[in-house]
């Protein structure tokens, strides 16, 4: 059976009850855990300028500083889509069915992927003013992966150490 404790440098900030989140368990996102992930995470980076072997540009460098504080600067993100409709409904007899109909709605429709099924959720006006801005934020976030990607890629382009291609 596997070790799910957390590691015995965390015992004294998180308790000894602390667990590792299974993969199927939602109900892992808590403080504890949080810590626990991130400061994994931040142990296993191997950063540019800690291996000392990666040949980094100025610009690059700036580049990259550029993407992290911009990524540091993201608030909260939604995925998927937000979706205006407008409904025909089953009365023969409504405003919707004349010529030219006039619709119900607007009804707000946020659709994301949830365990590799899409899953939708009907969201007030309200809420649309709320959280247009998170979805905002998401897309502003996947641009910035996006520009880390393409500058991760032009360093190793550059090293010499990278086999070309014939």
């Amino acid at each position: 059976m596997a070790n799910n404790s957390a590691p015995s440098d965390f015992g004294d900030r998180l308790g000894p009850d602390t667990r590792c989140p299974r993969v199927d368990d939602t109900s892992y996102l808590d403080r504890k855990h949080t810590v626990y992930i991130l400061s994994a995470i931040h142990r296993g980076v191997d950063t540019p300028w800690e291996s000392g072997n990666v040949p980094i540009s100025q610009e690059q460098a700036a580049e990259q500083a550029r993407i992290a504080h911009a990524l540091g600067q993201v608030g909260f993100v939604l995925p998927g889509s937000l979706t205006e409709r407008r409904l025909t409904c089953t009365h023969q007899g409504c405003h919707c069915h004349n010529d030219p109909p006039v619709l119900h709605g607007p009804y707000f429709q946020w659709s994301r992927k949830v365990r590799a099924k899409t899953v939708s959720t009907t969201l007030s006006p309200a809420q649309v003013e709320e959280y247009r801005p998170w979805f905002d934020n998401e897309r502003h976030l996947r641009g910035l992966v996006r520009e880390l990607e393409a500058l991760s890629l032009s360093v190793i382009e550059v090293d010499p150490r990278t086999p070309r291609r014939r």
